[in-house]
């Protein structure tokens, strides 16, 4: 774990980092990590990029009073609208979600955008918007016949081969593919999990269709 940016001379020379190790498991059974005492370092470096993830500051919005929070303390919003618990106003991006992707979060601020369009101009936030997908599919049964059928291992290439740049993941061997490809794939009758939706970058995939 970083511990401390080290300089000289208005450079910096290194990262003073600490080994770390799990501790006790705590209440919910989870061991988390602890640090090694007398474990410090110095990692040499003269270019640092902080690259250690994000944690969301509720102070603004717990002075709003009234505003919905999930248990991770990310603002509680609609998933189809963005509406907050506060009329009017809208909540999207990593302030919801949590720390993910830029391409989410624009999507988000497209989807807060319409939706504050929409409440401006007395219109219904909800009609005609994108479809909610359900959180909890049911996957058809497997029957009972069918035996369990392990997956094919991908081939890789030794520890010791892999410096540079060399692919670490081989193609399965013909035989294999074969027998992978001749799986039993009764689990993927439609279950509304909407991977086939994002995968179309046509866009040609509609599951809101009564025909679909």
């Amino acid at each position: 774990a970083p511990v401390e940016v080290v300089a000289s001379g208005g450079k910096v020379t290194g990262l003073k980092a600490v080994r770390m190790e799990l501790g006790e498991p705590d209440a919910s059974g989870r061991r988390r990590p602890v640090p090694v005492v007398g474990s410090e370092h110095v990692i040499n470096a003269d270019t640092i990029i902080p690259a250690i993830g994000q944690v969301i500051d509720p102070g603004f919005w717990d002075s709003l009073g009234g505003l919905g929070q999930t248990r991770r303390n990310t603002i509680e919003s609609d998933k189809v609208t963005y509406a907050t618990s506060i009329e009017g106003v809208f909540a999207g991006g990593d302030a919801v979600s949590g720390p993910a992707t830029v391409v989410e979060a624009v999507a988000a601020g497209k989807e807060v955008a319409e939706s504050i369009h929409r409440f401006i101009n007395g219109m219904d936030l909800a009609e005609n918007r994108p479809y909610k997908y359900p959180e909890n599919p049911e996957y058809p049964p497997i029957p009972e016949e069918l035996k369990s059928e392990s997956r094919a291992i991908t081939p890789e290439i030794g520890v010791s081969d892999r410096k540079g740049f060399k692919e670490v993941e081989l193609a399965l061997a013909e035989e294999e593919a074969l027998r992978e490809a001749n799986r039993c794939l009764n689990c993927g009758v439609c279950s509304e999990c909407m991977e086939c939706v994002k995968a179309c970058p046509a866009q040609a995939i509609d599951h809101t269709m009564e025909d679909a």
